[in-house]
């Protein structure tokens, strides 16, 4: 399953519709935001989220809702049980009072101090306290992430890599090792499934990589055969075919007809 970050803005018919079609099923709606003390911002009232998730079931009945929490304007700290009790508590509170969400997609990997140990513990309670709900998380993979520590220790829905650095993939360099590398050891020691990030529009115009020469790359690599690869996730909706480019023609030719396969997450196997 594919899958998108977007805005309420983004809500609309027109565009499920296109979602749909395109085999965009996982929703990543910014929908709060974490504040330094462990709190939630809440972005959306419950009563919009069910009206999203009944406008998306009337178009396909496959899509997953999932509320994106974004990261902190400065680091919280995760590094006691006592400190994640707090913020654990919090979203599984959040997800209790928004019956329309299928999950959380969390983004606090940005933003916070402690092991990576310490952020596991913390993903994979919130996975353990909700375990009818898919958990997902948006992590670091470049070459300053201790990948297998990181992805090893994380057993819940889905991980969605962030590989966003222009660099990595500019035209010149199709197979920067620096970025597949980065792919081959996420999907060598990921635990849970993965969903690869990819940026839609660079904003490092030194080396801007069209979203065709990315996906090109990840067909070259085959992705595909990695037991763990369960597709990608789109960074973001507003974004496509920005400057003439043809992003969304470009998604359409490479994601075809067939969807990528699913992972039954064993909720017995959770451990942390």
């Amino acid at each position: 399953m594919h899958g998108i970050w977007l805005k309420s803005s983004h809500m609309t018919t027109a565009n499920l519709q296109k979602y749909s079609n395109s085999h965009l099923l996982d929703l990543y709606l910014e929908s709060g935001g974490w504040n330094t003390n462990g709190t939630i911002d809440y972005y959306v009232s419950p009563s919009q989220v069910a009206n999203f998730k009944a406008m998306a079931n009337a178009i396909n009945p496959n899509f997953k809702l999932h509320a994106w929490l974004y990261w902190a304007p400065s680091p919280i700290d995760l590094s006691t049980s006592n400190a994640r009790q707090i913020l654990i508590n919090n979203a599984v509170s959040y997800l209790n009072n928004y019956p329309g969400f299928d999950g959380l997609n969390d983004d606090l990997n940005e933003s916070f101090y402690g092991s990576d140990q310490n952020y596991a513990d913390f993903i994979n309670a919130i996975q353990q306290a909700l375990p009818n709900k898919s958990i997902t998380a948006d992590l670091f993979a470049g070459y300053g992430t201790n990948i297998p520590a990181l992805y090893g220790a994380i057993n819940i829905r889905k991980v969605n890599p962030m590989f966003y650095d222009s660099k990595q993939w500019g035209p010149g360099n199709p197979e920067n090792p620096n970025a597949l590398e980065q792919v081959k050891v996420v999907l060598n020691n990921s635990r849970s499934p993965v969903q690869l990030g990819i940026m839609v529009n660079f904003d490092n115009n030194s080396s801007p990589a069209l979203l065709q020469d990315v996906l090109a790359v990840l067909t070259s690599y085959n992705v595909a055969g990695y037991a763990k690869y369960e597709g990608v996730a789109l960074w973001m909706e507003g974004m496509f075919d920005q400057g003439g480019r043809q992003d969304w023609a470009a998604w359409n030719n490479w994601v075809g007809t067939a969807p990528p396969p699913q992972y039954t997450l064993n909720i017995s196997a959770l451990t942390i």
